[in-house]
């Protein structure tokens, strides 16, 4: 079987990653508040493991982006790059606090 895991699967050395994370889709207009989309909870991603309480692991849209820096930085290099596909009424101010 293939390891489903974070950032310690990479590999040492990573340039860039591209995010292009399921939004919701055709209704992903309901999901969104006064100001647009929210990329932290409009955005959330199950993993098929479960932790050790036995609860299905969730990540939601701001942890996805920070597992993702962490993930082109690193303590040797300072500069990476994120890119991310999102919606076009995306909520710019939820989404720069969490970046």
């Amino acid at each position: 079987g293939f390891a489903v895991g974070g950032v310690e699967l990479l590999p040492d050395h990573v340039d860039a990653l591209f995010l292009s994370p399921p939004w919701g889709g055709m209704d992903y207009d309901s999901n969104k508040g006064k100001s647009g989309f929210d990329p932290v909870n409009g955005i959330t991603l199950e993993s098929k493991m479960h932790n050790e309480e036995g609860d299905v692991m969730k990540t939601n849209g701001g942890e996805l982006l920070t597992m993702a820096v962490k993930a082109v930085l690193s303590e040797s290099k300072q500069e990476g790059l994120v890119v991310a596909f999102l919606p076009r009424n995306i909520d710019g101010i939820s989404f720069t606090r969490v970046a």
